[in-house]
């Protein structure tokens, strides 16, 4: 039978049931000193020598990038007819919760297979909201007129 070795890395240790982060199913390392808490297979790579791979930063989609775009130049010409300068950012945008709230509404209708697509539905008032569609338009979403 072979014999099992301990691996260590640090100062790392198994979470413990009742700490912060500890979950039933997942099985995590946590290193008191720095309070770092990483998956069992990175801590396994680092107790192996192997050196940590750096986590690629994610590069937002097309379509989300698009939408805050279109948001950023709604918010602008709410500003402009208010007579203020357009100052609102993409930055702004990302963060904004009405933003974050159509961005959501959006989602959740888009993946259902049988979306509400009434003139004045979640779907239509998401895509209303982001600056995608005319304010009270009449008709179904995707069935725009010419």
């Amino acid at each position: 039978m072979a014999k099992r070795t301990r691996l260590t890395y640090g100062d790392y240790r198994p979470l413990r049931p009742g700490e912060s982060g500890y979950s039933k199913t997942k099985r995590s390392y946590i290193s008191p000193s720095k309070g770092d808490i990483i998956p069992v297979a990175r801590f396994q790579k680092l107790a192996k020598g192997s050196a940590p791979t750096p986590k690629q930063p994610s590069k937002p989609n097309k379509r989300y990038t698009k939408f805050i775009s279109q948001f950023v130049d709604k918010q602008n010409r709410q500003l402009e007819a208010d007579n203020l300068p357009p100052t609102f950012t993409r930055g702004e945008a990302r963060t904004n919760p009405e933003f974050k709230k159509a961005y959501a509404n959006l989602r959740s209708e888009g993946r259902k297979k049988k979306a509400d697509t009434s003139a004045h539905g979640r779907l239509a008032q998401a895509l209303e909201d982001l600056g995608i569609r005319e304010e009270n338009a009449d008709y179904p979403v995707g069935e725009t007129p010419d």
